[in-house]
């Protein structure tokens, strides 16, 4: 084990102080010469060369593990070694190795239906992200109002399928993700429930918009029906939400929906058209696809079950969501 580099400790006052700049993860040490060579000593050598070490420096170590401050993470330039830094650096808990997580994210598989402003998106961010298997469902074809928002697609797509495209955009990512593609316009919750059946996915991402609302609430009855956790997620001009909901840990969608939604009546005859431009696309996606990050992996588990941020003026609300 070595001393988390991640976590930059520097000396301030009378304290060792670790992941100064984020309040959660923030972790000290008294501050004495003793621990501070101690401190530099695991930067340096491997707590495996046990000549570096005294028996009274290695029970220290034993203790400093259990704060979260040390880690087995060789700090290479492999393919997902940013990744593997970001774990670490976040992860408070006495877990030593990060690269545990990267393994369970690439046994994870996620069923993503829509593949709109947001769901391509996703796609793309969980397969940089390590993600390895997906579901994607979409009956629609590529078309050039796409282009301004959604970075899986190009001009030589217009006219295509939208999930065999995706698919392929991934593969040229990373060629050992595995895609299934189903072609198919969601109408009932029947045609849903026959997805849920057929594949045994980790979670679903509903990123459809059609049908308005219902299609969300088929997904929260599905999603109580199989035991699967579900997100939520769009956008509408300036604000950004997701909801997550994990059977028999949260609140159902209906409960959340019926005391936080927004009333949908208008006083226009025609409805309004979608109004929307690639940073807030983006920011949606990025947003949807952290919280999802977070439902993959056992790692702390206390970003909100639901967000909305309006971009606009930066108002952010959150909802704890837990039964």
């Amino acid at each position: 084990m070595k001393m988390k580099r991640t976590l930059q400790p520097y000396v301030a006052k009378d304290k060792i102080v670790f992941g100064y700049g984020n309040e959660s993860l923030v972790r000290s040490l008294p501050y004495t010469k003793k621990n501070e060579e101690l401190v530099k000593k695991l930067d340096r050598y491997d707590t495996n060369d046990i000549d570096k070490y005294t028996l009274d420096e290695l029970n220290t170590v034993k203790k400093w593990a259990k704060k979260g401050l040390l880690t087995n993470n060789q700090y290479n330039d492999d393919k997902y070694s940013r990744n593997i830094n970001f774990f670490e650096w976040i992860d408070i808990s006495e877990n030593t190795d990060p690269v545990k997580y990267q393994q369970q994210l690439s046994q994870k598989e996620v069923l993503i239906v829509g593949m709109g402003g947001i769901g391509g998106n996703i796609a793309e961010i969980l397969t940089r992200l390590g993600v390895k298997r997906f579901i994607l469902l979409d009956f629609d074809k590529v078309d050039a109002s796409n282009l301004t928002r959604q970075s899986v697609f190009q001009e030589k797509d217009i006219g295509y399928s939208k999930v065999l495209t995706v698919k392929r955009y991934l593969k040229e990512i990373d060629s050992s993700v595995g895609v299934i593609t189903i072609e198919k316009k969601i109408t009932t919750k029947q045609d849903l429930d026959e997805v849920y059946k057929q594949y045994d996915f980790d979670l679903a991402l509903c990123c459809a918009d059609k049908p308005e609302i219902v299609i969300d609430y088929w997904f929260d009855d599905l999603s109580e029906k199989y035991g699967k956790p579900f997100i939520a997620g769009s956008y509408a001009s300036t604000v950004i939400n997701y909801t997550c909901i994990r059977p028999g840990k949260t609140e159902s969608l209906r409960k959340f929906y019926s005391e936080n939604m927004i009333t949908d009546e208008n006083l226009l005859e025609n409805k309004a058209p979608t109004s929307i431009i690639a940073p807030i696309s983006y920011m949606a996606a990025g947003l949807i696809a952290y919280r999802a990050f977070y439902e993959l992996v056992d790692l702390r588990n206390e970003i909100p079950d639901a967000i909305q941020i309006d971009l606009l003026n930066w108002q952010v609300m959150c909802y704890d969501l837990n039964e």
